[in-house]
């Protein structure tokens, strides 16, 4: 089975494990032995189309950036790399990616995540 563990999660969202459990709970994660996987094959890229951001959040990235610098800035580690994906997260999920970055032990795994990700978008 392909999929993820809870170690593989706690690399990139160190306090997975309650989502994990609920996620299971309501069969939108399915789970062999200590292996998780998504309930179907499309909810992934329909994740991934749902955060990204269209055109028009893209270039609003800049008035969004000056209304919310304090957040940004408090980052530490890749906040470039973070500065660089950013602009491509929809603006109604940028500031849940700012707190889900925030957490230095799992900062540089999201950065690299969401990079590898969104590559495939657009």
């Amino acid at each position: 089975m392909q999929g993820f563990s809870l170690a593989d999660l706690q690399k990139v969202f160190y306090r997975g494990e309650p989502c994990l459990e609920h996620l299971a709970k309501r069969s939108l994660l399915i789970s062999s032995g200590d292996r998780y996987r998504l309930f179907s094959s499309l909810l992934g890229p329909w994740i991934v189309r749902q955060i990204a951001a269209e055109l028009s959040e893209e270039q609003g990235y800049r008035e969004w950036l000056a209304a919310h610098e304090g957040s940004v800035e408090g980052l530490t580690g890749k906040q470039g790399a973070l500065r660089e994906i950013l602009p491509r997260i929809g603006a109604r999920y940028r500031q849940l990616i700012i707190t889900w970055a925030s957490d230095p032990r799992t900062l540089p795994a999201v950065a690299s995540l969401l990079k590898s990700v969104l590559e495939f978008v657009n």
